[in-house]
């Protein structure tokens, strides 16, 4: 009888492989600094850091921000998208479509 060789999840074949000499099998999570969106805060009684594309969509409905921009980023390390939790709604961001609006 074979032997199998479980991950952690007890999922057979997906065994951790060795990074190839001299690389790493951590990826670069985060894109330079000059690679994200600018933060901007509006008036001192905000506590959130909302850049702004994201801050003229809430302004041009009446809405208030309930959370900071949070970004997402893929495996290799590209911006993929942000999510900004609104009063009435929640405003996501992309480079190639800039900010939609999803109303609650």
């Amino acid at each position: 009888m074979e032997s199998v060789v479980h991950n952690e999840s007890g999922v057979p074949g997906l065994e951790p492989q060795p990074a190839p000499a001299g690389t790493s099998n951590i990826p670069e999570l985060l894109p330079a600094p000059d690679e994200f969106p600018p933060i901007e805060r509006r008036s001192d009684s905000d506590d959130f850091e909302i850049g702004p594309g994201v801050w003229d969509a809430l302004n041009k409905n009446r809405d208030k921000p309930r959370s900071d921009e949070q970004y997402y980023f893929g495996r290799s390390g590209q911006l993929l998208y942000s999510i900004t939790q609104g009063r009435d709604a929640i405003y996501r961001w992309t480079p190639e479509d800039g900010v939609k609006r999803l109303p609650f």
